[in-house]
């Protein structure tokens, strides 16, 4: 965990692995590591790592064992905040790059949930905020 303490304070972030990157924009230490952090991950869910190396885990600035989670919450707070403070839903064509983010993120959840892969604990919960709307049903021909 040192090494990855050592990198985090190195680089400011967390070690990443995005496929979408061309092939050696991403070292194969920081591949390493993002595996490490996904083992980790893994090993928690599944219930084998100790109270210590849980708690040392979340020592690591910007550490976190639902980070999807947690960006969909951070996100949900993000959008409850807009339109309370602005009256309506976020835009995509604004010319703020924050509301602009946010829409792309109701866009996607939308999406999600025609997909079917959207929690119905998350629908439920986005259907409790002011200025949510799911649109119109897509017909499939």
């Amino acid at each position: 965990m040192t090494a990855l303490e050592a990198f985090v304070r190195a680089e400011g972030r967390l070690p990443r692995e995005n496929r979408r990157l061309p092939a050696g924009a991403i070292s194969a230490d920081e591949k390493r590591r993002s595996n490490s952090i996904r083992a980790q991950r893994r090993s928690f869910a599944a219930g084998r790592l100790c109270s210590y190396q849980v708690r040392r885990l979340l020592c690591i600035p910007g550490f976190s064992f639902h980070p999807k989670e947690d960006r969909w919450r951070a996100n949900y707070g993000a959008y409850d905040q807009f339109t309370a403070a602005h009256g309506h839903a976020p835009r995509l064509r604004s010319t703020d790059d924050a509301e602009q983010a946010l829409a792309r993120w109701a866009a996607k959840t939308r999406m999600a949930r025609r997909a079917g892969t959207l929690s119905t604990a998350k629908v439920a919960t986005l259907n409790e905020l002011n200025f949510w709307a799911w649109g119109a049903p897509h017909r499939r021909t």
